[in-house]
């Protein structure tokens, strides 16, 4: 990858990235207001990349954690993705599956 292919891929993506600011700050107020350290709130962003079930998982985290109630409500919210991707399916079925599977990270 190029310099300049790069600088054009920040360029791109900088309207996306600044709507997640304000997402992110409101995330970690209300994960500070339930008690969380930041190094939980950090761990349940990187082990649940998904903004509607964070914000679940921060309302129902108690002490002791009930992990299992968690992530039963993490994958209902998450579900919703099945339905998207039967969606999709129709527009990625003649691509081949190397490059399906890029574009999932899209």
């Amino acid at each position: 990858m190029q310099h300049h292919e790069f600088l054009r891929g920040v360029r791109e993506v900088s309207p996306m990235t600044l709507g997640f600011i304000p997402l992110g700050l409101v995330l970690g107020a209300q994960a500070s207001q339930k008690g969380m350290p930041f190094y939980e709130i950090g761990l349940l962003t990187g082990l649940n990349f998904a903004g509607g079930s964070e914000f679940a998982a921060v309302n129902l985290w108690t002490h002791p954690l009930a992990i299992s109630v968690i992530v039963a409500v993490s994958m209902l919210i998450n579900s919703r993705h099945i339905i998207m991707g039967v969606a999709l399916y129709l527009y990625m079925k003649n691509i081949g599956r190397l490059k399906s599977l890029g574009l999932l990270f899209l």
